[in-house]
């Protein structure tokens, strides 16, 4: 397979950059570990979706901003089909005049996107230099001719799992190996100062001696569950000894079961994540049996559990698969309060356990850097592969 040199790329997102959701993070991440390694990167998004002022600026990336409606505003008023709609509508309009924009002002190696109206529209201007990577596997007719003419227009693919990739191909009726794959990732630098836990668990009110169990993120994704209702009722059925369960970005109203024990972070400032989570003592993941879970998901708090040495107790699920094995994590049926409990007591009562599990998923984690990342992205977008 021959080599060319990419050495500018244009990433083009409809997104609130900068912003504190994972999707912004993401974006935010990948592009200023690619500036680190190309000549020059700049990140092309809507004027009127304002980036969120607490979160830093991509460094290294040139934002340039085009006018484009936003109906990201409506979500709160309209149904959620609807705002689907809009959404599209939306990106379709950004595509085609950031295209205007690429065809009479810049040119460069390689057009990069999230949306594939995006990458339709690019693709039919550059052909292979367009990019897409893909988040969730195409359900619809519609999402799947769309993403059937671009492949066909010449657009590549990049999918987050191994699995995502090889549904992503069955589906789209194209050669797995033309498909790149790049999980995401973390940032090391956030784990490299050992903070205070004894300081950090009196500023969050955890007891020295106990056994903290923690999880980071929102309750819901797009409306679905991520399953934390389970992690509350099984926290509170099992009486565990000494234990304490903190929900990092999950607000009190969010879940119907209360608990002494359970303690609710809706907000905590970026850099107190790191240190909170290596005041703990395990991590939970609770993702349901759905097939974007199981099989779509790259979630970045996974990479920072590894990175934080913490033991995982996560839902045998394939794209968690790909990243844990046995020997950092312990894996339950998805679903299953009894195994859940069973894992939760296992990593409280024994110490030992836990520091051998943390180890080897920090060992681990150093495969999963946004560096990482864009080290295997910049070899799949030079290698010309069909």
């Amino acid at each position: 397979m021959s080599i060319r040199a990419v050495r500018r790329l244009s990433y083009l997102a409809v997104a609130r950059v900068p912003g504190t959701r994972a999707h912004s993070i993401q974006i935010a991440k990948t592009c200023e570990a690619l500036a680190r390694r190309l000549d020059e990167v700049e990140l092309v998004l809507p004027r009127f979706i304002g980036g969120s002022g607490d979160s830093p600026v991509p460094q290294g990336v040139r934002l340039v901003r085009v006018v484009a409606p936003d109906f990201l505003p409506l979500a709160r008023w309209v149904a959620q089909w609807l705002m689907r709609l809009l959404f599209d509508v939306q990106s379709a309009a950004f595509a085609l005049v950031a295209l205007m924009r690429a065809v009479f002002r810049h040119r460069f190696d390689v057009y990069y996107t999230r949306s594939p109206f995006v990458a339709l529209a690019f693709a039919l201007a550059f052909g292979r230099r367009t990019v897409l990577e893909l988040h969730v596997p195409p359900r619809s007719a519609a999402r799947v001719g769309l993403l059937r003419l671009g492949w066909r227009l010449g657009s590549r693919l990049v999918t987050i799992s191994n699995a995502l990739r090889d549904d992503v191909a069955r589906v789209l009726r194209v050669p797995v190996d033309e498909i790149g794959i790049a999980h995401d990732g973390f940032d090391p630098s956030l784990f490299e100062t050992a903070p205070d836990r004894v300081a950090v668990r009196r500023r969050y009110g955890l007891a020295e001696s106990a056994c903290v169990f923690c999880y980071v993120g929102s309750a819901a994704t797009l409306g679905a569950g991520k399953g934390v209702q389970l992690l509350v009722e099984t926290f509170c059925a099992g009486r565990l000894d000494n234990a304490a369960l903190v929900l990092l970005g999950v607000t009190e109203g969010a879940t119907p079961s209360r608990a002494p024990g359970v303690q609710y972070r809706a907000r905590v400032p970026p850099g107190e994540v790191a240190a909170l989570l290596r005041a703990c003592d395990a991590a939970l993941m609770s993702f349901p049996d759905d097939a974007v879970y199981a099989r779509a998901m790259s979630p970045l708090k996974l990479f920072e559990y590894m990175a934080a040495a913490l033991p995982i107790i996560a839902p045998d699920l394939p794209n968690l698969r790909e990243v844990l094995d046995e020997s950092c994590a312990l894996f339950v049926p998805p679903g299953d309060k009894v195994a859940l409990s069973d894992a939760m007591r296992r990593l409280g009562a024994q110490p030992d356990l836990r520091a051998r599990l943390g180890q080897r998923a920090a060992e681990r984690a150093g495969a999963y850097t946004w560096d990482a990342r864009a080290e295997r992205l910049v070899a799949f977008l030079s290698a010309r592969g069909r």
